[in-house]
């Protein structure tokens, strides 16, 4: 029996992939965990959609 599942409004559904060497890993870990973040997905989440709205913003595009 694996963990509940989680409510729909929490859940992410499309998994985004980066390969890294070990000790890069381990860096972007050690700065999620400094900056407060539970896991280094919900750090790099969050700066990922930072960065992907204000390019939007820059080009005069919807970043919804």
């Amino acid at each position: 029996m694996g963990r509940k599942l989680l409510p729909d409004e929490v859940r992410k559904e499309k998994p985004f992939r980066i390969r890294m060497a070990e000790p890069d890993r381990q860096f972007v870990d050690e700065a999620a965990e400094l900056a407060g973040y539970a896991s280094s997905s919900q750090w790099a989440r969050e700066i990922l959609m930072k960065a992907a709205k204000r390019v939007h913003l820059q080009n005069g595009r919807d970043s919804n």
